[in-house]
């Protein structure tokens, strides 16, 4: 079998691209992963009630709720940014009732503005317009799947 030829130069041009290449590899599959994953969420905005009333509730059983990392030295938690929210929070989870459900929806909202929700707990997020969260409501535990329509049907807030 013939030996190749050596080639100095090539080696190392191939030793430097290598690392190159795996970080661009791996960046494309991390924006892959964020954009199928963000895809097929429905994401709320949350404005404060300003004298608006809901329009409606949606009933959603939550898989996530973290505290927002902020971004790269904390920018996001700047003040002087227009979509900034004080000690924000990301909630994310399932419609359970109507048209939506199964509809997978996310909220970045205030953590003053909440009440004390962790995963599996299920909330109530007052709309108005279409995706404009404007205030979410803990469901109390012995509000049953077929009360629960009558129970938001009561609920108000944004006065």
């Amino acid at each position: 079998m013939p030996r190749r030829p050596d080639n100095p130069t090539l080696r190392r041009a191939i030793i430097t691209a290598l690392p190159l290449l795996a970080l661009s590899l791996f960046t494309c599959i991390g924006l892959l992963t964020m954009t199928s994953s963000s895809a097929a969420q429905t994401k709320l905005t949350w404005e404060w009630p300003a004298g608006r009333r809901t329009d409606r509730f949606l009933a959603v059983k939550l898989t996530r709720v973290a505290k927002e990392g902020g971004g790269l030295f904390g920018i996001r938690r700047s003040p002087s940014l227009a979509d900034s929210l004080p000690d924000a929070k990301i909630l994310e989870g399932s419609v359970m009732q109507g048209i939506n459900t199964g509809e997978h929806v996310s909220l970045r909202a205030p953590g003053a503005e909440l009440p004390r929700l962790a995963a599996g707990d299920r909330a109530a997020f007052g709309l108005v317009e279409d995706r404009i969260c404007i205030c979410v409501l803990q469901i109390p535990a012995d509000i049953t799947e077929d009360r629960l329509g009558a129970w938001l049907s009561r609920q108000s807030c944004g006065e």
